[in-house]
């Protein structure tokens, strides 16, 4: 029998097969957005200052990226609005990338999950093809909810949702997976919403905190679903593009 089970910042996690991170508002969205506009990798850091040691030792084709509080600490070249990675700017460049939420989240399911992805809505179909190959192969799942500074996500958990529902739908043999509380309950939570992700970004908490900071155009980027149809993968300390 497989496990599909959901997890708010990691916490709880147990050992695993597959781990797919979500911080959809939006180092997830962000991770994808580069990769599919041609950056090498995408090097996830716990801290500012291990990201600026990261990048030191990068070399030239290394860019520093990130957000603390929603904006991009002293000296980083970019912060954490998926706008910000254009081709042209990471285009061929190595990302270091260090946020408040989502690369703490990822680095926590590395060390508890065999392989590692992030998810988002912008490569939900992709990331939901790799979450039913898992299932069919009775591999477990563990979908990991980055949340906000510890707290509770809807925006990550309503993604969650959706991953739950529809990698179970018409899924040979799913009497055989079992769900935990979290993934039973984000199902629930999804259901308003569904593909309504304006709605869904305008009830969430960190939505409407990016609109106080200025990065209201991120909340469009972070719903366009399945535009950057990449899956990020964690391979050793750097998330390549499958």
């Amino acid at each position: 029998m497989s496990q599909f089970y959901v997890y708010e910042q990691a916490v709880g996690i147990g050992r695993t097969d597959v781990a797919v991170v979500i911080d959809v508002l939006r180092a997830t969205t962000s991770i994808a957005t580069a990769l599919h506009h041609g950056a090498v990798c995408v090097v996830p850091a716990r801290t500012v200052a291990e990201a600026r040691e990261l990048a030191r030792r990068g070399g030239a084709d290394t860019r520093l990226a990130g957000e603390r509080h929603g904006v991009p600490p002293r000296g980083f070249s970019l912060g954490n609005s998926p706008r910000e990675f254009s081709r042209r700017r990471v285009g061929g460049q190595r990302i270091v990338l260090t946020t408040t939420n989502g690369t703490a989240a990822l680095l926590a399911a590395q060390s508890r999950a065999r392989d590692v992805y992030t998810g988002s809505y912008v490569n939900f179909s992709e990331i939901l093809a790799v979450v039913r190959s898992a299932l069919r192969r009775e591999l477990d799942v563990a979908i990991v909810c980055a949340g906000s500074e510890g707290r509770f996500s809807l925006e990550d958990t309503a993604c969650a949702g959706r991953l739950v529902r529809l990698a179970l739908h018409r899924l040979p043999g799913r009497g055989r997976v079992q769900l935990n509380d979290a993934a039973r309950s984000a199902l629930h939570i999804e259901k308003p919403y569904d593909e309504k992700l304006a709605r869904l970004f305008q009830h969430a908490d960190h939505g409407r905190t990016l609109r106080r900071l200025g990065f209201a155009r991120d909340l469009a980027a972070c719903r366009a679903l399945d535009a950057h149809p990449v899956v990020p993968h964690l391979v050793g300390r750097e998330l390549v593009a499958l």
